[in-house]
């Protein structure tokens, strides 16, 4: 689904705060049903994320995948075993469903979007350091998992933006399968939509439904206009030295 969110209305998301979101949401009426819950978790810190959400469905196995030989293993497992032994044109038909949709979707159509992932919460870890990277390539911003995620020492320093339920090490395409995408799922125990703009920073993960994201922009930009006044006059009573975040460029 495209989302029909202006370019203003994200530049606007990206000067604020996730709290100033949330707060923007309450004086809406909309309180906390927005909100992913806390076990929705950033990888690393400090971070900040807004994008187009992109949704995909996982399922787990319920047969395990057999393995003719470790070879066999390598070649269904391992992109980095497929490339030496293929080259590119091996890696672009790799058979690795949980990451069919980033290998199928163009740069265009995936610049500037968050994959959002619903996995039911098990703990599988399908997202890792090397499609990170992919992803990166192809301009996706950021991933919000309902699930597992592994190679996080080397995610953290690729500065690619993960948020997830669970850090495990077990490889996710042997526990899970690629089930739908673009579909309505539940991620943080709410539901999110493909073109819903995904906010994030270490503060947790809100959702905002494309229908009502510019006025939602615009209330933030006011809460934090205000937060910054108020602390400002604090730093000032108590001799603070002033940081970035309240003389904002």
């Amino acid at each position: 689904m495209e989302s029909k969110v202006s370019k203003d209305t994200l530049d606007k998301l990206r000067k604020v705060r996730v709290v100033d979101v949330s707060d923007a949401l309450d004086s809406l009426g909309i309180v906390d049903s927005r909100t992913m819950d806390p076990g929705i978790k950033a990888l690393w810190r400090p971070v900040k994320v807004v994008g187009i959400a992109k949704t995909i469905k996982l399922l787990p196995r319920i047969q395990p995948i057999e393995y003719g030989s470790f070879e066999d293993y390598l070649m269904k497992t391992q992109v980095g075993y497929v490339f030496e032994k293929e080259s590119d044109r091996g890696v672009q038909e790799w058979d690795n469903p949980l990451d069919a949709y980033l290998r199928q979707g163009t740069e265009e159509e995936l610049e500037g979007t968050v994959l959002v992932y619903d996995a039911g919460g098990l703990p599988s870890g399908f997202w890792g350091s090397e499609i990170s990277l992919r992803a990166k390539e192809k301009g996706v911003v950021g991933t919000v998992i309902d699930g597992g995620c592994r190679d996080t020492h080397e995610i953290k320093l690729e500065k690619y933006p993960v948020f997830y339920r669970h850090i495990v090490p077990g490889h996710g395409g042997v526990r899970q399968f690629l089930a739908s995408v673009d579909i309505e799922i539940q991620c943080g125990e709410i539901t999110v939509r493909s073109g819903d703009i995904i906010t994030g920073d270490e503060n947790g993960v809100v959702v905002v439904p494309q229908q009502i994201a510019e006025e939602v922009a615009n209330r933030a930009l006011r809460v934090l206009d205000q937060d910054i006044k108020w602390r400002r006059l604090y730093y000032k009573k108590l001799g603070l030295k002033p940081d970035y975040t309240v003389e904002p460029d």
